[in-house]
């Protein structure tokens, strides 16, 4: 079929502009890093307001003057942006929405073709665009949550659907099996994608946009769409991640035992600059997991340090945690930075890396 790699061309386009900050292992060699601080995004400013605003205008045209919800974390609320309001519920949830539309326009965006794709990227955007769809004009977000992803944009003229059977499902939903059983797919308004297991999971994102009432802990709200990347990371999974470096061992288990919520947002913009957020039941908890965090950023400088890996010493030594926060003191955040210069670096690596497997794999 003529356009039948193009569904899959879409879907890793979207995820390579979530990945910014994961591109590459570190490098034997040193790196010096300058030292600029990015912005680091701490809350909707007026142009992420008047974005969010305007995604709910063109999503319910009924309801443009519905005030999104804005306020702080409740227990249940009623998200007006439709792919917020898609995302599963409940406290064992994680999602991250990425910005791909903006990441597309960055300065960013051919380092990071370059990487990913290596000699394949033409190709990419030329399927798309035979297609009919036009990446930096039709795609604007990318989320993953559990056991399914969702893209927003425009999706009128995006001949890809051919090669899923889709069947109406109502007024503005159509919904279908992909080949061989591989999950299923539903469109909602043309506007956005919901990727799964099964129809009926894909419907139930739907049903949640369209149901009109609150859901019961969102694991994201309107008021956390701001910044390039964001999201929700479930207590246990982020918990997991124990032992990928012994220095932060002892942090990783004290947040599966008891941390609450862990959330980031993430600025690509130019510098790359990310603050995780975390939540403990009680002031106390959340003190030391502060303290045991701060203790292993200073290990993990002297280590670096003693290692002679200068680029991990640098970004490090620009890590800050801040002191707690929230109504009960309950709450910290740890802000992170990943300079231009440094960024451009990774990728410039990974491509390479990339262009000479590229290269050997094409060798008799």
């Amino acid at each position: 079929m003529r356009h039948r790699r193009t569904l899959a061309w879409l879907f890793a386009a979207a995820v390579l502009l979530g990945l910014v900050g994961w591109l590459a292992p570190a490098s034997d060699q040193p790196s010096t890093v300058d030292a600029v601080k990015p912005r680091v995004p701490r809350y909707l400013d007026e142009g992420e307001y008047q974005r969010l605003r305007e995604r709910v205008a063109k999503a319910s045209p009924e309801n443009a003057d519905a005030e999104p919800a804005l306020a702080p974390t409740p227990h249940a609320a009623l998200p007006k942006d439709p792919l917020i309001a898609a995302l599963p519920t409940g406290d064992a949830r994680s999602a991250m929405v990425i910005e791909a539309n903006a990441l597309w326009h960055s300065d960013l965006r051919e380092p990071m073709l370059n990487c990913l794709f290596a000699g394949e990227k033409n190709t990419m955007l030329t399927d798309l665009a035979d297609a009919g769809f036009d990446i930096g004009r039709d795609l604007d977000r990318f989320a993953v949550m559990d056991n399914g992803a969702m893209l927003t944009g425009n999706f009128e003229n995006f001949k890809g659907f051919d090669q899923v059977p889709l069947k109406e499902h109502g007024p503005h939903t159509r919904v279908g099996t992909m080949s061989q059983g591989t999950g299923a797919m539903a469109v909602w308004k043309n506007q956005l994608i919901v990727f799964g297991n099964t129809e009926e999971q894909v419907l139930e994102a739907v049903s949640r946009i369209e149901s009109g009432k609150p859901v019961e802990k969102p694991v994201l709200n309107d008021r956390d769409t701001y910044g390039d990347v964001y999201g929700r990371i479930d207590v246990g999974r982020f918990g997991r991640l124990a032992g990928t470096d012994p220095a932060f061992k002892d942090f990783f288990e004290q947040v599966q035992r008891s941390a609450t919520a862990v959330s980031f947002h993430v600025d690509a913009s130019h510098d790359v600059g990310l603050s995780l957020e975390l939540e403990g039941n009680q002031s106390e908890e959340a003190q030391q997991l502060r303290k045991t965090l701060a203790g292993a950023i200073a290990l993990g400088r002297v280590r670096a340090k003693a290692m002679g890996d200068e680029r991990l010493f640098q970004l490090l030594d620009f890590a800050q945690v801040n002191p707690a926060q929230g109504k009960n003191g309950a709450q910290f955040s740890l802000d992170l930075a990943l300079p231009h210069a440094f960024v451009l670096e990774l990728l410039k690596e990974c491509a390479q890396r990339e262009s000479r497997r590229a290269n050997e794999s094409d060798a008799p």
